[in-house]
């Protein structure tokens, strides 16, 4: 999988990853820890839905060259 942020129309910053479908019990503590972190601290966190397990961070990539990536 790539995936990719917008930096600008020129670059963008991608990444090679694998989606991670986490287990019900996982969720449980995710939810937990999300809930109580966010007392303490100011986190941004990724929904579930957006999981990825990065393997490669590829940087600022021109555009043009994204299509000979997939």
């Amino acid at each position: 999988m790539v995936n990719s942020e917008a930096s600008d129309q020129t670059h963008k910053r991608l990444f090679i990853g694998i989606r991670v479908y986490p287990t019900d019990n996982f969720l449980d503590v995710y939810s937990y820890l999300k809930l109580n972190i966010n007392k303490l601290a100011r986190v941004k966190w990724t929904p579930p839905e957006n999981f990825i397990f990065t393997l490669w961070f590829l940087g600022k990539t021109p555009t043009f060259f994204i299509n000979t990536l997939n």
